[in-house]
């Protein structure tokens, strides 16, 4: 009886063997018919179709099967800062496809004689030395540390509270899509946080918490006064707005 047992135990490892040796061979046979032959990129307006590939790191004649998804991700994000997000599509025989998200720029920050460009989140998307703040909301009040492009800006961990406020700000006025109306934003006092709001109205927030609420007060205010109404907007109480006329 022990020695039929053992002949059944023995029988079932050389199942198993032969199940994974032919596994491994319909892998390597899989990855040897089936190779990279054509990429192709979308959503891109920043950047050249060959420099996306070009740091994704996928070669034409490898395997797509063997493609780490991720890793070409980050190879590309890191590589070009305007990229927010990647999607890789494979098909079949030979076929991938780059699904590009790219961040928008939507403010700048002055430092050291140079230009940061960043997006809703802070990353900080370039770097130049041209003027351009008439394109952006300038960010006052805000020094970064060692500000590099790709990288979002560091104000040191005594100003986090600064930090949350400056990204929930920026979101808030992408979501409201009101920032192509604001001039500057003032976080000088995250206690007294200004922006300029249609080059006719210095709008305070207070802390930068509530945003949504406040930039539907915002909203409102403007609303009951056109043009040429000019004046200070206080909406640091949420759930009231004050106008002051000039």
């Amino acid at each position: 009886m022990a020695k039929k047992k053992r002949n059944t135990g023995s029988l079932s490892v050389y199942i198993l063997v032969v199940v994974a040796l032919t596994v491994i061979a319909l892998i390597v046979a899989l990855g040897a018919f089936f190779k990279v032959s054509e990429v192709y990129v979308s959503g891109v307006r920043m950047y050249a179709t060959s420099e996306v590939v070009e740091a994704s790191g996928i070669r034409i004649d490898e395997s797509i099967f063997f493609l780490n998804d991720s890793a070409i991700a980050a190879r590309i994000k890191n590589a070009l800062a305007y990229v927010e997000g990647v999607k890789v599509v494979k098909t079949l025989p030979g076929t991938v496809t780059l699904e590009i998200s790219e961040s928008y720029p939507v403010a700048c920050v002055a430092f050291e004689g140079d230009l940061y460009v960043v997006d809703r989140n802070t990353k900080i998307l370039e770097k130049t030395t041209v003027d351009r703040r008439e394109n952006y909301i300038e960010l006052r009040g805000i020094t970064p540390i060692m500000p590099k492009e790709g990288d979002t800006i560091a104000l040191g961990a005594e100003n986090a509270v600064k930090s949350q406020y400056l990204r929930d700000t920026l979101s808030g006025v992408m979501k409201a899509e009101i920032y192509g109306d604001i001039s500057w934003m003032d976080f000088s006092n995250i206690s007294a946080i200004t922006f300029r709001y249609k080059d006719r109205f210095t709008v305070d927030i207070g802390k930068g918490d509530k945003i949504d609420d406040k930039l539907w007060l915002v909203g409102k205010i403007v609303e009951q006064h056109q043009s040429p109404d000019k004046g200070r907007i206080d909406v640091s109480n949420p759930t009231e707005g004050h106008y002051i006329g000039e």
